[in-house]
């Protein structure tokens, strides 16, 4: 009888005063905001080159990696030059279905001839390649513009 006694209070001790469903999905929403679809389109890692207009043909052009990371005003980015070390901060001015425009620098740039430069880009996306056009603005000098392309990684 004893044993009966414990294990009813052990199952009673155990037992579940609160059948309610509890729903978990409204603190992983907040955790993890959705994104937009622009940002979805842009956001990531890209692998890309730029190339100076009027450069020879055999000129292979500046090798750099680009990463879009989604923000609460929509985009951030960052790029780096191969060889580098340093990470240059991408201010993305527009970001539409059709197109995107940012500026970043000043900074040293391998493209421009290794001057501090200020540079703007106009980009589109055509699958997994973003393509465009850039404009280098030196501290001193002359401008400096080309296109580049990139291939999301």
């Amino acid at each position: 009888m004893r044993k009966v006694i414990l294990a009813v209070l052990v199952l009673a001790a155990c037992a579940k005063t609160d059948d309610a469903a509890v729903d978990t999905t409204a603190a992983d929403t907040a955790a993890t905001p959705s994104l937009s679809p622009v940002q979805t389109k842009y956001a990531g890692t890209w692998n890309g080159r730029s190339y100076r207009a009027g450069a020879p043909a055999s000129d292979t052009g500046s090798k750099w990696v680009m990463t879009f990371t989604p923000a609460d005003t929509g985009l951030t980015g960052t790029l780096r030059f191969d060889g580098q070390t340093t990470d240059i901060s991408i201010r993305v001015d527009e970001a539409t279905d059709a197109g995107m425009r940012t500026t970043f620098g000043p900074y040293l740039s391998p493209t421009a001839g290794n001057v501090e430069v200020t540079t703007t880009t106009d980009g589109r996306i055509e699958g997994d390649s973003l393509f465009g056009t850039f404009v280098a603005t030196p501290t001193t000098g002359d401008r400096v513009s080309g296109r580049f392309a990139a291939r999301r990684q």
